[in-house]
């Protein structure tokens, strides 16, 4: 006798695993607001870096100008018997103290930013300036007490290299609003950070602080002796 099949059970058929069941909790908005706050602190945090970076890399660059300018004026002198690179020419600006004596660094437009008379950090814009590039076309200013820039600042009978008392502390070019710095309007100008950059006349450049406002007075526009 063939035994029947087993009768399937009326019940109904449960898996012999089931998932248990997880509740899933939405954020409060405490816990949203947090999340955001913490996003929005690491983003100042990346894009104050990035500026860091970015300023850091600029001054650099300026320095590099300097420094290639100073090499060039003291190339001059070391050409022609010591003597201290001066303007020919009363109130003649760097583009024409340029173009006269350090024409491998002036070839080339004088408008052009990218050129080394130009601080990466310099904003101003120069497209609607006309006429003959001057001294509202670069970034850098030559110390006018040293190169005679004008009859008011002649030191006389000290022309030569090994006049200046102390060349590590006395600045031969630097970053400035004209082309010349001495105590009127054309001074330095502080734009890396309340910074400047400047090259002296023993040729080593320098990232030097804003001074206190007591201890800028003419005397130490027209030296510039730190």
């Amino acid at each position: 006798m063939i035994a029947s099949p087993r009768s399937c059970s009326s019940s109904v058929w449960q898996p012999l695993h089931s998932r248990p069941s997880r509740s899933r909790r939405a954020f409060t908005l405490i816990e949203l607001l947090t999340v955001i706050a913490i996003i929005g602190i690491l983003a100042a945090i990346v894009i104050a870096s990035v500026s860091q970076v970015r300023s850091t890399a600029k001054r650099a660059r300026c320095a590099s100008n300097l420094r290639q300018l100073g090499s060039a004026a003291l190339l001059f002198s070391h050409d022609n018997k010591q003597n201290r690179l001066v303007s020919y020419n009363f109130y003649g600006d760097l583009a024409t103290l340029g173009t006269s004596y350090l024409p491998k660094l002036t070839l080339g437009d004088m408008n052009n930013r990218a050129g080394i008379w130009m601080c990466p950090e310099d904003i101003v814009d120069r497209s609607s300036f006309t006429g003959t590039p001057s001294i509202d076309h670069i970034s850098y200013g030559v110390n006018a007490t040293l190169v005679g820039m004008s009859p008011e600042y002649w030191r006389t009978g000290k022309s030569l290299l090994s006049d200046i008392e102390n060349p590590s502390r006395t600045i031969y070019f630097a970053d400035a609003s004209a082309s010349y710095i001495r105590r009127d309007n054309q001074r330095a100008l502080f734009r890396h950070r309340e910074k400047i950059n400047a090259v002296f006349f023993d040729g080593h450049v320098a990232t030097l602080p804003q001074p206190a406002p007591s201890v800028i007075t003419a005397e130490f526009y027209i030296k510039y002796n730190f």
